[in-house]
């Protein structure tokens, strides 16, 4: 089985074990899908198959960190716009009310 194969498949596995049961996707561990495949793929190529697994969700969480950053970072930008506009029409009003 070639890399990009067991990589998919390790992937539907574990979202497989994700939907069927209450286990902590932390238990799911290589000696785990080992006994579970019952040994037909190699323990070590199932060890290597999780690290690239795990770097590829760590790009995933950290680009989804840096979306939610951006989004935060422009909802902060349109907050404060709302906000200059709210106090200056304060002003305005106030100015109003103190001339008249």
């Amino acid at each position: 089985m070639n890399k990009i194969d067991l990589i998919a498949r390790l992937q539907d596995f574990i979202e497989s074990e994700a939907r069927s049961c209450s286990m902590d996707p932390g238990c799911i561990t290589p000696e785990y899908v080992y006994r579970m495949w019952g040994g037909a793929v190699p323990f070590d190529e199932i060890v290597e198959a999780f690290r690239v697994h795990g770097s590829q969700d760590s790009q995933a969480r950290m680009s989804d960190q840096r979306s939610s950053a951006r989004l935060t970072g422009v909802e902060s930008a349109t907050s404060r716009h709302s906000s200059n506009k709210f106090d200056s029409a304060h002003d305005s009003i106030a100015d109003f009310m103190v001339h008249d």
